[in-house]
């Protein structure tokens, strides 16, 4: 994880789709500036790394850049896409998509945990943090609601929509009442 002092720090478990995507986003994808973005990354990247860049709504990964600068946060990956990633590629991508994270602070990515069924991301999330030794501040920023652990501070968002300034807004207002 790195030298970051725990008892301060914040880590925000953060998933992908839903998040930094949306309902909306996909359909934009569908108009002719949608697929000209497209294009342009299936031209210069692998199908898998342009399809994670065209997949990022540029609106909500400001958000999370935002939300991290503000608060000094590290982020953790919860997403599927972390599956066969790196951290480093995660500041990348949100880097190449116009939404850079402030350097180092996507410290991690979660276990996969295929053997569980119930509550699967929020004992992949657990195992991180235990893994880990984190004894500071977690959040998890997804837009299910389900499959997380009862003592878990989870702030969710609207598939349709994904971050939206008021779920910023809610999670510095969790962190100033904490």
């Amino acid at each position: 994880m790195g030298a970051i002092d725990e008892r301060e720090s914040i880590v925000v478990a953060l998933d992908l789709d839903g998040v930094v995507n949306s309902a909306n986003w996909l359909k934009h994808r569908a108009t002719e500036s949608g697929r000209r973005l497209r294009d342009g990354f299936v031209a210069e990247y692998d199908r898998r790394t342009a399809i994670e860049l065209a997949n990022i709504d540029p609106e909500c990964g400001r958000l999370v850049s935002d939300l991290v600068s503000k608060t000094g946060a590290y982020l953790i990956i919860s997403s599927t896409w972390r599956e066969g990633r790196e951290p480093a590629h995660f500041e990348w991508l949100f880097k190449t998509a116009g939404c850079p994270l402030p350097r180092g602070s996507v410290i991690g990515c979660t276990p996969v945990l295929d053997h569980l069924s119930s509550n699967k991301r929020g004992h992949e999330i657990d195992a991180w943090v235990k893994a880990n030794a984190f004894g500071g501040r977690l959040i998890i920023l997804d837009d299910d609601s389900e499959g997380f652990l009862d003592c878990q501070s989870l702030f969710t968002t609207d598939y349709q929509t994904g971050l939206t300034e008021e779920n910023v807004k809610a999670i510095l207002e969790y962190l100033a009442a904490s």
